[in-house]
């Protein structure tokens, strides 16, 4: 017979001969704590399981197999420790940059934005996506500067009306966006603009889908703004 593994405790012994017996290999669990226990300076196992010779190396496998099988696979997860504070300071700033945006959006429209020469103006007009777009975007501009403006002053005191404002004009943007014909920028403004939109959407996100959103949610429930 061979010893292919020894324990501490009896019951993982009985548990791995159950399991070696159900797999049809000859076992049996070797117990010599009735024989006195262990004395001092003896290494030998007194718990052990004994196979026959020739099954001690399918004994092993299985036993392998088993041990393998029963390792929990433990599947990282994505938990961050959100700062809120620290969120709602990161919104406040976008808000702003985006009332800066506003601002800059008026007066580049009224002094750093030279009118195009006649013929390349019709020709920019001649391309345009949509003549119904480009109506729908052109009466749009202002009321929709207007509004973007109101619900960003409204989402920096935390307004639940504010937010969907913002949503609704984010999406209204969008629509418009398609109307305008093609038209000359400088690359420092095209940069101004590529970081507006961003900083528009990224704080969308973050009064929907973080922690930030039951700032929002609580100031339209009774009583809130009592406590």
């Amino acid at each position: 017979m061979a010893t292919i593994r020894s324990y501490e405790k009896t019951e993982s012994a009985y548990l791995d001969a159950a399991f070696l017996g159900s797999m049809g290999v000859d076992v049996r669990v070797i117990d010599a704590r009735g024989e006195g226990g262990r004395a001092v300076g003896i290494t030998e196992p007194v718990i052990k399981l004994e196979v026959p010779d020739d099954q001690a190396k399918e004994a092993i496998e299985w036993l392998a197999k088993q041990e393998k099988a029963e390792v929990p696979v433990y599947t990282p997860a994505f938990d961050p420790t959100w700062n809120t504070d620290d969120l709602q300071v990161f919104l406040k700033v976008l808000l702003v940059c985006n009332l800066g945006y506003y601002a800059l959006l008026v007066l580049y429209g009224q002094l750093f934005a030279p009118s195009p020469p006649p013929e390349v103006a019709a020709f920019l007009d001649s391309l345009s996506f949509s003549d119904d777009l480009w109506d729908f975007a052109y009466i749009s501009n202002w009321p929709l500067v207007s509004l973007s403006v109101l619900a960003n002053v409204l989402c920096l005191f935390q307004s639940k009306t504010g937010r969907l404002l913002f949503a609704v004009c984010t999406i209204w943007g969008l629509i418009t966006a398609l109307g305008p014909p093609p038209q000359i920028f400088g690359p420092w403004w095209n940069f101004i603009c590529c970081l507006a939109f961003t900083g528009n959407n990224i704080a969308l996100a973050l009064m929907y889908w973080s922690p930030l959103r039951q700032k929002f949610d609580r100031k339209s429930e009774p009583g809130a703004m009592k406590q």
